[in-house]
C-alpha cells in the first residue's frame, strides 16, 4: 500500500496547508505527505486498530466496513491519498476497532478534486470565454472547484497568506506566441501587475483579484487583467489574438499524482483550457443579400464587442411620407438581443404633441449631430399619428438598439413591404465608447437596394368567354406575398371593381389601399399564383374586360409606383346587343342602320353613336328589354377616320379602324363581298370581321 511510506516523486509538489488539526477534514485523491499525527486525530483514533470505510447508505454500528487499513501499517505523519488505495473509496474513513466502527465521528473525508475556469469580463459584467473582447476589456477568472476545503482552518493548519509556496491553485495565461504569464498589468498604475501564481481560493466559486473572491462590483474590484494597457511607444502590450487559461491545483503533488490514464486529469487537477480572442474596437456590419425584392426580408450582422449594445437604424429616411411607395425598411420584431423603443401604437400621443424617445436608444445622438430618432421616417400624419405614422410605429420600427452575444455577433432580421419605396438604403451600426467631451464613434453602414419586382398575369384559352365560363388567370408575382386582382370594363368603374361586380354598381369597386376589396390569391413558393373566376350568374354585358395583377392593393389610378401587368379579355353576355348591317366609304355621305337589342333593365334608354365628321349620335328612350329596334343615324364620313357604334349607356366606344373605298350599298352585304364591314356591338363591344 502506497499511503506507507513510498511516496511518488511529484515535479510540482508544495507543501499546502497538509497539517489536518482535527477530524473531519476534508482530503483530496492525489494529496501527499499529509500531516494527521497531531493530537486530536491522535485521540480520536485512541483505542483503534484501523481505519475503514462503508458505502454511504450502510449502517455503521452493525455492518462491516468493506475497506479497512490497518493503522500499523499507516505513516500517520506522512500520509498519502493515493488513487490506487482511496480512489474507489471516496466519502467518509472511520475509527475501526476489532473489525468495527468505534463510534466516533468521521477521521476524513476523501474527496475527488474538481476544478473548472471561466474568463469573465468586468466591463461588461458576463462570462466571456470562447469569445472576443475589446482591447481595454478588464478580465478577471471565475474558478470553480471543491479544493477551497483545503484552506478550511478549522480542521488544517494554514500557512501565511501569501508566503512562498502557498496557495492551492495558480492560473496560468498563454498567448498566441506560446509565452506564459504569472502575472498581468491590472491598469492600477504604470507597470503595475498581479499575481496569476499561489492563489488562496477559498470558496466553491472564487474570482481573482476581488476582494474575498465575491462576483465583481462596482466597489469590490481591487485588480483586474486591463488588455488596453500600453507601452511607451503607445503599442498595445497584449496584442490581438488568441489567450489560453487553466487553472492547476498545486496542493500538495496532487497535480502530478492523480493522473487519467498516465496524463494529467483534466476538470480534477487543471481546468479545461479556457480562451479568449482579444480584437481591435471595430464594428462590423454585413447583409444576407446585396439587394431584394419589396416585400422580402433581409437581414443584417452586426460584429463588434461582445455584450456590447450598439445603435441600428436605417439613415437618411426622415423625409419619407410613410405612404404608399414611400416607407423605409423596418426591423422585424420580437427578435433576440434586440430592443426597440416604446411604439405609439400602443398608446397614442396627443395631438401636436411629439413623441419622446428614450435618450439612449432612439434619442441617442449619432455622430452626424442628429439624434436617431430625427433621421428616421415618422409618417405625414405624425401629429394625428395617422396611418402612415402607424405604419412605422412613429419611426420606432426604423431603429433599435442590439446587444451582441458571448461571440461578438447578433444578425438582425429587417422586413420590406409592397409599400416600400424601391430605391437605395444606408443601414447603419454606430456606438460611442467615449464621453460626452471626448466622443470615440465606432460605426459601420452597408448599402442595401430594394427593388420593385415584376407582375405578370395571362388568361387560359382563347381569351373569349361566354357567362358561364369558368376562367382561370395565372402568372408570376416577385413583389408580393399576394397578387391583387380586380378588373375594368363596360358599364364598370375604369378605376376598377371587383369580380362580382353588377354594372354602374358603386359598392363594388376597389378602394385604393384596401386590400379586403381586391381578390388576393397567395403567392406560391416558387413565385406563381393561380386564380380561377366563375362567371356563372355574373350580370356583365359583352365587351372587352381588362384584369389587371397588382403587387399591391392600388386601383388604375394609382400604378404609377407599382408592379402590375393586365390582360384583356371578351365576355360574350345576354344583356344587350347591336349590328351593323351597311357599310360607307371614306369621304361618302351615307346611311348606315343599326338593329339594337338591349337586355339591361325593362326600360332602358340607349344611346347609339357614330363618330366620323361630323359626330352623330342618335338616343331610343325607354327601350323595352329583349327589342330590336332599326337606329338609321345619318353619315357625313367627310375626313373619316373611325366609325364607332355604341349601344349602351355611358358606355365606352370601340374604335374601327378606317376601311377601304367602297360604293355604298343599301342592302345588307353578302359575305362574299370582297370587303365587308360588320361591328357586332354587345354591350360595349363592337368587333369588325373582314372577308376577303
Amino acid at each position: 500500500m502506497t499511503f506507507v511510506a513510498i511516496l511518488p516523486v511529484s515535479a510540482t509538489y508544495y507543501d499546502v496547508n497538509n497539517t489536518i488539526i482535527n477530524p473531519g477534514a476534508t482530503v483530496y485523491i492525489g494529496e501527499q505527505q499529509l500531516n494527521f499525527n497531531t493530537p486530536n486525530v491522535l485521540a480520536a483514533l485512541q483505542g483503534d486498530d484501523a481505519i475503514g470505510w462503508w458505502p454511504s447508505a450502510s449502517l455503521l454500528s452493525t455492518t462491516a466496513p468493506t475497506q479497512t487499513y490497518d493503522l500499523n501499517q499507516l505513516n500517520l505523519a506522512s500520509m498519502y491519498i493515493s488513487q490506487s488505495d482511496f480512489g474507489n473509496y471516496p466519502g467518509n474513513w472511520y475509527g475501526v476497532k476489532d473489525g468495527q466502527y468505534d463510534g466516533r465521528g468521521s477521521l476524513f473525508n476523501v474527496q475527488d478534486p474538481s476544478l473548472s475556469l471561466d474568463i469573465f469580463d468586468i466591463s461588461t459584467g458576463t462570462v466571456v470565454t470562447g469569445g472576443n473582447v475589446v482591447q481595454g476589456d478588464q478580465l478577471t477568472f471565475r474558478i470553480n472547484t471543491n479544493l477551497n476545503s483545503a484552506l478550511d482552518s478549522s480542521t488544517r493548519a494554514q500557512d501565511t497568506i501569501n508566503a512562498p509556496n502557498s496557495g492551492n491553485i495558480d492560473i496560468i495565461v498563454r498567448n498566441s506566441l506560446g509565452s506564459t504569464y504569472t502575472s498581468l498589468y491590472n491598469g492600477n498604475g504604470p507597470q503595475a501587475t498581479s499575481s496569476l501564481t499561489e492563489q488562496d481560493v477559498n470558496q466553491q466559486q472564487w474570482f481573482w483579484g476581488t476582494t474575498g473572491g465575491a462576483v465583481p462590483a462596482t466597489t469590490n474590484v481591487n485588480y483586474a487583467w486591463d488588455t488596453g494597457v500600453i507601452d511607451a511607444t503607445g503599442q498595445f502590450l497584449y496584442k490581438n489574438g488568441v489567450y489560453i487559461v487553466i487553472a492547476k491545483s498545486r496542493l500538495n503533488g496532487m497535480y502530478d499524482n492523480y493522473l487519467n490514464t498516465g496524463a494529467t486529469y483534466t476538470c480534477s487537477t487543471v481546468s479545461q483550457p479556457a480562451t479568449i480572442t482579444i480584437v481591435t474596437n471595430t464594428v462590423s456590419l454585413s447583409a444576407n443579400v446585396e439587394s431584394v425584392i419589396r416585400g422580402n426580408p433581409f437581414s443584417v450582422t452586426i460584429t463588434g464587442k461582445p455584450y456590447t449594445t450598439y445603435h441600428l437604424w436605417v439613415t437618411g429616411a426622415s423625409k419619407m411620407t410613410g405612404g404608399s411607395n414611400n416607407q423605409p425598411p423596418t426591423i422585424l420584431k420580437n427578435q433576440a438581443g434586440v430592443m426597440f423603443d416604446p411604439s405609439t401604437t400602443t398608446s397614442q400621443p396627443a395631438t401636436n404633441t411629439p413623441y419622446k424617445p428614450v435618450a439612449d436608444n432612439g434619442g441617442y445622438m449619432s455622430q452626424s449631430g442628429v439624434t436617431v430618432w430625427n433621421d428616421v421616417a415618422h409618417g405625414d400624419d405624425m401629429t394625428t399619428f395617422g396611418p402612415d405614422s402607424q405604419a412605422l410605429g412613429d419611426g420606432t420600427f426604423e431603429y433599435a438598439n442590439v446587444t451582441l452575444d458571448q461571440t461578438g455577433a447578433r444578425t438582425v432580421e429587417w422586413w420590406t413591404t409592397p409599400l416600400t419605396q424601391a430605391t437605395q438604403y444606408t443601414i447603419r451600426v454606430e456606438q460611442d465608447f467615449g464621453t460626452t467631451s471626448n466622443h470615440n464613434y465606432i460605426y459601420d453602414e452597408v448599402p442595401m437596394q430594394v427593388q420593385q419586382g415584376s407582375v405578370t398575369i395571362v388568361a387560359a384559352g382563347t381569351q373569349r368567354y361566354n357567362i358561364s365560363d369558368n376562367v382561370q388567370f395565372s402568372g408570376i408575382d416577385t413583389a408580393s406575398q399576394n397578387v391583387y386582382l380586380f378588373i375594368t370594363g363596360p358599364m364598370l368603374n375604369p378605376a376598377g371593381a371587383d369580380f362580382t361586380a353588377t354594372p354602374g354598381q358603386v359598392s363594388a369597386n376597389v378602394i385604393n389601399g384596401n386590400a379586403s376589396t381586391f381578390e388576393r390569391p397567395t403567392v406560391r413558393g416558387d413565385n406563381t399564383w393561380v386564380w380561377e373566376w366563375y362567371t356563372s350568374g355574373v350580370p356583365l354585358y359583352s365587351g372587352n374586360y381588362t384584369v389587371y395583377a397588382v403587387g399591391e392593393p392600388n386601383d388604375t389610378t394609382h400604378l404609377s409606383n407599382a408592379s402590375y401587368a393586365s390582360v384583356t379579355i371578351f365576355i360574350n353576355s345576354p344583356l344587350g346587343s347591336a349590328n351593323i348591317s351597311q357599310t360607307i366609304s371614306p369621304n361618302v355621305t351615307a346611311t348606315v342602320t343599326a338593329n339594337v337589342t338591349s337586355n339591361v333593365t325593362s326600360k332602358a334608354n340607349v344611346t347609339v353613336t357614330a363618330t366620323g365628321t361630323p359626330t352623330v349620335t342618335t338616343t331610343i328612350s325607354n327601350m323595352p328589354t329583349n327589342t330590336q329596334v332599326p337606329v338609321t343615324p345619318v353619315i357625313t364620313a367627310t375626313q373619316f377616320t373611325t366609325f364607332v357604334i355604341t349601344p349602351k349607356q355611358n358606355a365606352p366606344t370601340e374604335t374601327i379602324p378606317p376601311l377601304p373605298a367602297i360604293t355604298p350599298r343599301k342592302s345588307p352585304l353578302s359575305p362574299y363581298t370582297p370587303i365587308a364591314g360588320m361591328v357586332i356591338v354587345c354591350g360595349i363591344f363592337s368587333a369588325i370581321k373582314r372577308k376577303r
